[in-house]
């Protein structure tokens, strides 16, 4: 069994994903055997592993393969391999997860069309569905907000992590934010700050915290961070896709931050990567830590 779930709206499609990986859990007991692969983070090459068994006895398997449009041409080779044997074997369910619109993902789509693949798309929703959706969702977590602060929220956010963020805010007793505007300048600013200047660093991290920003597109942004300081810091590679701004930026940093002291930050990442994957860890609690470690 494949699944393929894809679309805009990357927190109802995690949202999904999770539902798939609980009820697997909930049937195989305390010890489901679940492989990871990210196209971001994972070699191409071990994705041929990940739906071999390690058990001498046949047992159900849950793959899931998330963000391999990231690393396409040698993901997509594997891939020929080894989804006619995903597809056919009936101890295997692999789920695909991507964010992006049918147009963003249509390489993998064409590639799965030809398999008997369970796809559904997340696409953002309209207002009228967004009312709906987030009324299921108070009633399904017991939220105590009132209709009024409801229509406010509807109101004022559109993304789908921050409506949840904040409803869950003001059942908590709290206040509803502002509207993240501009989202990028704010993570601009949060990225200026680390790995130079801890107190400024962990203010900025709390404000985006408070604004509602998901936490996993913030952790992958300090992962393309991370990844383009060790970019710059070889000479004998020209940066031809970078923007000069963000060359610019990233050499002042060089010059303040020893190279191994960025090195070991990107494994560390890595690190915290997988234990987010398993649930062992959160991305803002990740990132705390790391600013912590850094400073």
């Amino acid at each position: 069994m494949i699944y393929f779930l894809y679309g805009e709206d990357s927190f109802r499609s995690r949202e999904k994903l999770h539902e798939i990986l609980a009820e697997y859990k909930k049937r195989r007991g305390q010890s489901p055997d679940v492989a990871w692969f990210d196209g971001e983070t994972d070699d191409a090459r071990t994705l041929r592993d990940v739906g071999k068994s390690q058990s001498l006895f046949q047992e159900k398997k849950l793959l899931i393969i998330e963000r391999v449009l990231l690393n396409w041409e040698p993901v997509e080779k594997v891939l020929k391999t080894e989804l006619n044997a995903w597809g056919d074997d009936v101890n295997i369910v692999a789920i695909f997860w991507e964010e992006g619109s049918e147009k963003d993902v249509v390489k993998l789509a064409k590639l799965l069309k030809s398999k008997d693949v369970k796809a559904q798309e997340f696409p953002q929703m309209s207002p009228a569905e967004a009312r709906g959706w987030l009324k299921r969702y108070v009633g399904a977590h017991n939220l105590k907000i009132s209709g009024n602060d409801l229509e406010h929220l509807l109101s004022n956010f559109t993304n789908t992590w921050q409506l949840v963020h904040e409803a869950e805010k003001l059942s908590l007793g709290g206040e509803s934010g502002e509207p993240l505007f501009l989202p990028e300048e704010k993570i601009f600013s949060f990225l200026d700050y680390f790995l130079i200047d801890e107190r400024s660093a962990l203010r900025a991290l709390a404000r985006l915290k408070e604004s509602g920003l998901d936490g996993h597109y913030l952790f992958a942004s300090l992962v393309g961070h991370l990844r383009t300081l060790l970019l710059l810091s070889d000479p004998a590679i020209e940066p031809k896709d970078l923007h000069p701004f963000v060359v610019k930026k990233g050499r002042e940093k060089l010059r303040r931050v020893a190279i191994d002291e960025i090195q070991a930050m990107y494994e560390r990442f890595f690190e915290a990567d997988a234990k987010i994957k398993i649930g062992m860890n959160d991305p803002y609690s990740a990132i705390t830590d790391s600013i912590l470690f850094s400073c």
